[in-house]
């Protein structure tokens, strides 16, 4: 970029696009704006969408896990029908009332008439199984524990933290705790290097192979684990502010809640129904608990609406789930059609909302680049290049191991050549659509952001390691990360925290995908 631009415009910013010839065909092909006006069947259209998508979805994974009866009941398809039509009266009712009750009265009607149509539709469709065990499972009982102690503990934290007090961290506790904080991270970081490096040393005492680990070189290596751990939690300090450090605790302790809270639903699930009911609903009141939690601290009235509205969506799937799980007899021996018919009616059911939701944001009357839709161009064509074709094998069989590739006669080199320039042509095409539409460019836009990008790829699945991932889910991973990165600024928390977050997230990507990793390769 530097060299080009000095070369051809003797500058490092490009400048006056427009002035150009042929500039105006390229802007309309590739960074033009189009506006697109609303009309009067458009929300309609949006629930019509949102209602049978949902319903195409529900009934598709139904399918592909449940035994079929050999034929319907008809008491079942009855309880369907009446909740179905409550909750189609939730969904339209909100849409023509106002008001806080009334958005939480049809609101709840709409979640509990799809609980009661999937229910129904479960118990019409498919076989019951035997409710087996107590209310109590004893191997659920830790990780209940844990999950209802991290969900208070989220919400007490909290209340001794200013929501916006943007003092550091570091700043607030007095000299010798500071000291005595290095000293506890040091000790910790080192202590916990120091243990598992004995762990191993001592697992290869009697074996053949002489380990490379030895116990100098593991107090070696524990001393710099400790400093690396001093110098971490003292710069976590020194950027988090009070404000972002509680946003953190609270959407970091409640989220892993949660999730231990649903980890304990499926150990209670493999004892008893009746316990894994118990617990399910138990995690439904503490996703709704966290919910009321953020919606009084946020300043935004959309957030607030649109978090508790996608959290109540949440404890709806988790009750849901948990009732089919507990009537119903779960399939454990493969059926290719059901699996077939089950995958059709999913994919279909997210096609149609995906339509829906098209339909409302492109015809809202706000405008609309074509660069949108040649992001969806090379992500579709990206997917399926790498999941159908004799090149997409090449590239996850190049990137999980390069070595065992070339010996089963897969050009390696080739490949890799191959994915640089393709690389490199996806990024002339976004530099020249941000040229075009900004009619300049710098000639060093774009340096010092591969952080960025290194996370929005892991983040949708893809192995730091390789050999695993997709475009889709990379895809996704971008939205993240720019929603992080103008969601910050935009709720009014210090900006320094845009890369707290994006590391937190990296990190949490990073031990999910290791998680993913290893049990597929158990799988195997």
């Amino acid at each position: 970029n530097l060299v080009f631009s000095k070369r051809l415009v003797d500058k490092v910013l490009v400048e006056n696009i427009d002035e150009v010839k042929s500039f105006e065909p390229f802007r309309k092909v590739f960074a033009s704006t189009h506006t697109l006006e609303t009309f009067s069947t458009r929300d309609t259209l949006l629930l019509l969408c949102a209602i049978v998508g949902g319903v195409l979805l529900v009934a598709g994974l139904l399918e592909q896990s449940l035994v079929r009866r050999s034929s319907l009941r008809s008491a079942g398809v009855v309880v369907a029908a009446a909740g179905l039509v409550a909750g189609a009266l939730g969904v339209y009712m909100l849409h023509h009332s106002d008001g806080v009750g009334a958005n939480v009265l049809w609101g709840a009607v709409a979640l509990l008439g799809a609980i009661v149509a999937t229910v129904g539709w479960a118990d019409a469709r498919y076989e019951r199984g035997s409710v087996a065990g107590g209310w109590v499972a004893p191997a659920a009982t830790r990780p209940l524990l844990a999950g209802v102690a991290l969900t208070v503990l989220a919400f007490v934290i909290t209340r001794f933290l200013d929501a916006k007090q943007e003092r550091v961290l570091l700043s607030i506790p007095p000299h010798g705790l500071k000291v005595l904080i290095g000293i506890v991270a040091a000790v910790a970081g080192a202590g916990g290097m120091f243990s598992l490096g004995a762990r191993r040393l001592r697992a290869n005492v009697g074996v053949a192979r002489r380990s490379r680990l030895t116990w100098p070189r593991l107090v070696a290596v524990a001393a710099v684990a400790g400093l690396v751990a001093l110098v971490a939690v003292l710069s976590f300090l020194q950027l988090c502010t009070e404000q972002g450090f509680r946003s953190l605790v609270q959407v970091g302790l409640g989220a892993i809640g949660i999730l231990v809270l649903l980890n304990a639903k499926g150990v209670a699930g493999r004892h008893s129904g009746k316990a894994q009911l118990l617990v399910a609903l138990l995690a439904a009141a503490a996703v709704m608990f966290n919910a009321l939690v953020v919606r009084h601290d946020a300043g935004s009235d959309r957030f607030r609406s649109g978090f508790v509205a996608a959290m109540s969506i949440l404890a709806a799937l988790i009750i849901g789930n948990a009732l089919v799980e507990w009537r119903q007899r779960k399939r454990t021996v493969i059926d290719g059609k059901a699996d077939t018919r089950g995958r059709v009616l999913a994919f279909s059911g997210v096609g149609v909302a995906i339509l829906g939701i098209a339909i409302r944001l492109l015809w809202s009357g706000a405008p609309v680049r074509v660069s949108i839709l040649w992001w969806i161009i090379v992500t579709l064509v990206a997917a399926m290049v790498l999941a159908r074709t004799r090149w997409g094998n090449w590239i996850f069989a190049v990137g999980g191991n390069k070595d065992a590739a070339r010996a089963v006669g897969v050009p390696v080199d080739q490949v890799k050549v191959g994915l640089f320039m393709m690389v490199s042509l996806v990024g002339c095409l976004v530099g020249m659509m941000t040229a075009l539409r900004y009619t300049s460019v710098a000639a060093s836009q774009g340096v010092g952001e591969e952080f960025e990008y290194i996370i929005a790829a892991v983040v949708g699945g893809c192995l730091l390691t390789g050999g695993y991932g997709s475009v889709i889910g990379a895809s996704f991973g971008a939205m993240i990360s720019a929603m992080l990165a103008t969601g910050i600024p935009g709720s009014r928390w210090n900006t320094d925290n845009k890369y707290i977050f994006l590391g937190a997230v990296l990190f949490l990507a990073v031990l999910v995908n290791q998680k993913v990793r290893k049990k597929a390769q158990e799988a195997r």
